[in-house]
């Protein structure tokens, strides 16, 4: 990005593992306790994985499976675009 002119500067930061203190952080921790010395191979197993830790909390849960690809070449070829037509 930096070599394509798109930008000056690239500030890469990340939380302190565990230390985040969201109240995502309780699920994720069931789930972990849950596969932590398994091997799940198929996305269906994961979800069922999941559903099975998170049933004994208090909030529903879903799992949805989502793919995103994003397209960047798009991304990049229209910022070039608006760089070059100003």
């Amino acid at each position: 990005m930096i070599i394509r002119g798109l930008t000056k500067k690239i500030v890469v930061t990340r939380l302190v593992v565990g230390h985040t203190h969201a109240d995502i952080d309780a699920k994720f921790a069931k789930i972990w306790m849950k596969i932590r010395n398994m091997h799940v191979l198929t996305a269906q197993h994961y979800e069922q994985l999941i559903t099975s830790a998170l049933k004994s909390t208090k909030h529903v849960s879903k799992v949805v499976d989502l793919l995103v690809i994003p397209d960047y070449a798009l991304l990049l070829n229209g910022m070039n675009a608006n760089k070059t037509s100003k």
